[in-house]
């Protein structure tokens, strides 16, 4: 195995070098790590391991679970999977993908973190939630669908900074190890890469954060502000691009702050459901006002759904948009059709009197 070092680009990725790191003690946040190189896929491990470098690539090059995990995290650039290693007992992995790229920007490596979650799961025997057990009425589909929402949130906030914790302590044992040789330049090349990994965890940190509630929506007028980052993040992260006006003459005049949250939350969801399930190209988001009514219309060119059937988690966010609209006295039509997209459009009064504004 090599024993270069890795280094990172100006994406602040790592790239091609293959490092010989311990994994860090105590409360480590993964069991074990490896390399996979492109395209060959040999591997290469990363300190103890359950499993020889043979046998980890006759999983990438004969299981289909692995060699999607290779295409997925190649597509995304970061891919988590579950499986299983058969034995006795069985071990459950999670698993975390994140493509590495070479000095042309190229992706060459792979580095995979797993932890031991067998702990966590259900037993062989268990057969899951039972039919009366399933959530029936409204508030309890919502109940259940805003806490998938925290559990994602927090799925998302534990593996960036569990990667995070991971791989800044395998570069800071780089430093370490070219300061105790005395290579004081590869030392500040290396601390240099550190810096630049370091403010892109706190900045992908800070999307998650700022994603429950976007600062400048406390701001009058920050609506816009805050649907065009919104918009602007999912064009940088999806690549769909959008269209988004907003009226100059709303820049004048009052908005509530319960209002601007409530548009922006249902900004939020039709495009999430955009994403999510309608497969769209081109999103279109339009904010207006009318006398002292502001008006909002969210489309999509997605495939669209039967807006008859409103009893699945993925779909119970449009019931709460119309319960939470017409709590503030406005009023909300969502039309949608297969293989024709979506529209939600609202009107809602701009001020809503004895409330926050």
């Amino acid at each position: 195995m090599s024993t270069k070092k890795p280094i990172l680009s100006n994406s602040g990725r790592l790239t091609g070098r293959t490092p010989q790191v311990a994994l860090p003690t105590g409360n480590a946040a993964y069991d074990w790590m490896w390399l996979v190189d492109l395209p060959s896929g040999k591997v290469h491990l990363l300190g103890k391991s359950p499993l020889t470098e043979t046998q980890l690539g006759r999983l990438y090059k004969k299981e289909p679970l692995h060699r999607n995990a290779l295409t997925k995290t190649q597509q995304q650039g970061m891919y988590h999977y579950e499986w299983v290693q058969t034995g006795r007992p069985d071990i459950l992995w999670q698993t975390t993908c994140i493509a590495l790229v070479n000095r042309q920007g190229n992706i060459s490596q792979l580095l995979s973190l797993s932890r031991d979650i067998s702990s966590a799961a259900p037993s062989r025997g268990a057969t899951g939630l039972r039919d009366w057990s399933a959530p029936k009425t409204f508030a309890q589909l919502l109940l259940a669908a805003r806490e998938n929402e925290k559990k994602s949130i927090s799925k998302a906030l534990h593996d960036e900074i569990g990667s995070a914790a991971v791989i800044l302590t395998a570069l800071l044992s780089l430093v370490k190890g070219d300061l105790l040789k005395g290579k004081k330049q590869q030392a500040l090349k290396d601390i240099a890469n550190l810096d630049t990994q370091i403010k892109n965890y706190v900045e992908n940190i800070k999307n998650i954060v700022v994603s429950l509630r976007p600062p400048t929506l406390d701001n009058q007028g920050g609506l816009r502000g805050a649907v065009q980052d919104l918009l602007d993040n999912i064009q940088h992260l999806h690549h769909i691009p959008y269209t988004f006006s907003y009226a100059p003459s709303l820049q004048k005049v009052t908005v509530s702050d319960n209002v601007r949250t409530l548009l922006f939350r249902i900004v939020q969801e039709a495009l999430t459901n955009a994403i999510k399930h309608a497969r769209a190209k081109h999103l279109t988001v339009r904010i207006g006002v009318k006398q002292q009514n502001i008006l909002l219309s969210v489309q999509d060119d997605g495939i669209g759904f039967n807006t008859t059937q409103q009893r699945s988690l993925q779909q119970v966010g449009l019931q709460a948009m119309k319960e939470s609209v017409e709590l503030l006295g406005g009023t909300i039509s969502i039309k949608s059709a297969a293989g024709k997209g979506t529209r939600i459009c609202v009107s809602c009064p701009r001020v809503i009197y004895g409330g926050k504004e």
